[in-house]
Formats: C-alpha cells, sequence, structure tokens
C-alpha cells in the first residue's frame, strides 16, 4: 500500500520532466485532434494538458466516453497514448 503514494509522484515527475522541453509555440499553430479523458489545468508546462491522450483521426472521442480535444502534442515523444501538452477542448 504504501509503495501506491510514491508511484504516483514519480510518474508524474517524468511526465513533466518530458514536458519541460517542449519550445514555445502559437496556441493553435500546431493542433491535432485528440481523444484525452480530461482536460485539467497546468502549472508547468503553463495551459491545459489532456490526462490519458491519444490521436484521433477519426473523431469518435464520445464513442469511447472521452473528450475531443485539440492537444500540441503527446508526450512521451514518440507514441500514440500518453499526456496532452496545451490542449483544448473542441466544440
Amino acid at each position: 500500500m504504501l509503495f501506491r503514494l510514491f508511484t504516483i509522484p514519480s510518474i508524474a515527475l517524468g511526465v513533466l520532466g518530458s514536458a519541460a522541453t517542449l519550445p514555445p509555440r502559437e496556441e493553435s499553430a500546431n493542433c491535432r485532434s485528440v481523444c484525452c479523458d480530461a482536460i485539467v489545468p497546468s502549472i508547468f508546462p503553463s495551459g491545459r494538458v489532456g490526462i490519458n491522450c491519444h490521436w484521433d483521426e477519426l473523431l469518435d472521442c464520445g464513442f469511447s466516453g472521452q473528450v475531443d480535444s485539440c492537444c500540441e502534442a503527446i508526450v512521451p515523444f514518440g507514441v500514440k497514448d500518453g499526456t496532452g501538452i496545451r490542449c483544448s477542448r473542441r466544440q
């Protein structure tokens, strides 16, 4: 039970460390369609981040119970699932 208290913070540090390497960009310049479980405010990197996001070309987020979003990147880099960076919810 005690190991669970330390697992989440160490995972979060790994994600934030990866996100910190993103260069500053315009908000809508590199926006791509993604599906996320939730979009939440973030202190660093500034803006909003998406939780449990994946690239979505079919735009069927509602079918899986996720939120249709637009994010600049997903970290860690090179994967299809992860934390969305600089996200916004699509209407």
